[in-house]
């Protein structure tokens, strides 16, 4: 259990995420206000965000993901910040649950507000509904609803970056759609996704737009519009008098 907490005691995931750790995580080393203890699972928390963002080598996210489903379908134990988060949260109302259901719980709480916000439970909360997001065999109860359509529609599509997520939801309607349970947690999901601000900027301009206002990149995202763009209408400016004559040249 450990090692899925603390990427020092697992030499195979270091061995795989050594380098996105030093090009990604190593502030999380660096940052002195963090005991040797505080340190477990900060370092794997951090691998997890750019897990969902589809930042890490392909070697190391095959290890991440391996860790989040342990942690989702096994024993909620194995995510050290969720536990220390959700100390109180998981007594109050999880108390009843299994090991492998307390995610589930959890998720629910969070849906129906009971997690308050501004605290370190429902950032923790908020950080694995995005990981379900990412990849739907994290999220327990999603998996076991979708398992006969993920199957039939979605065996062909690799894990992560949401692809088989997007790859349920646009069987939702049409001739050939998913199962009744399955559309029903989906719709269940999706009021939950809203409500943790899931990042979606996969299924529109529109989505990608509001993305990137809320972007800490925000600045560098428009100039690299305004750059593409700009060269877009100048290419078009350097090339339509060579059009024009062209075509003129084949009407003579």
């Amino acid at each position: 259990m450990s090692q899925n907490s603390d990427i020092r005691l697992n030499p195979t995931l270091w061995k795989a995420c050594k380098r996105d750790v030093v090009t990604s995580c190593n502030h999380v080393f660096i940052n002195n206000r963090y005991s040797d203890d505080a340190l477990k699972g900060r370092v794997i928390k951090c691998l997890k965000r750019h897990f969902t963002k589809d930042n890490l080598s392909q070697v190391c996210s095959v290890k991440i993901e391996e860790i989040m489903r342990e942690a989702a379908n096994i024993d909620y134990r194995l995510d050290p910040l969720l536990v220390e988060g959700c100390l109180n949260e998981i007594e109050l109302y999880c108390s009843g649950a299994s090991n492998d259901k307390k995610e589930d719980c959890l998720r629910l709480a969070f849906q129906r507000g009971s997690i308050q916000r501004k605290t370190d439970c429902f950032e923790e909360v908020r950080r694995i509904i995005i990981e379900g997001a990412a990849d739907v065999f994290v999220d327990h109860e999603l998996t076991q609803a979708c398992s006969i359509d993920l199957n039939r529609f979605c065996s062909n599509i690799a894990p992560g970056s949401a692809q088989q997520l997007k790859c349920l939801l646009s069987r939702k309607n049409g001739k050939e759609r998913v199962s009744a349970l399955c559309a029903e947690k989906l719709d269940s999901r999706q009021e939950l996704w809203n409500l943790a601000e899931v990042p979606d900027s996969m299924k529109g301009f529109k989505d990608l737009a509001q993305y990137i206002n809320k972007s800490e990149h925000r600045s560098y995202f428009l100039l690299s519009f305004f750059v593409i763009v700009s060269a877009v209408f100048a290419l078009g400016c350097i090339c339509r008098p060579s059009a024009s004559k062209y075509r003129h040249s084949k009407l003579k």
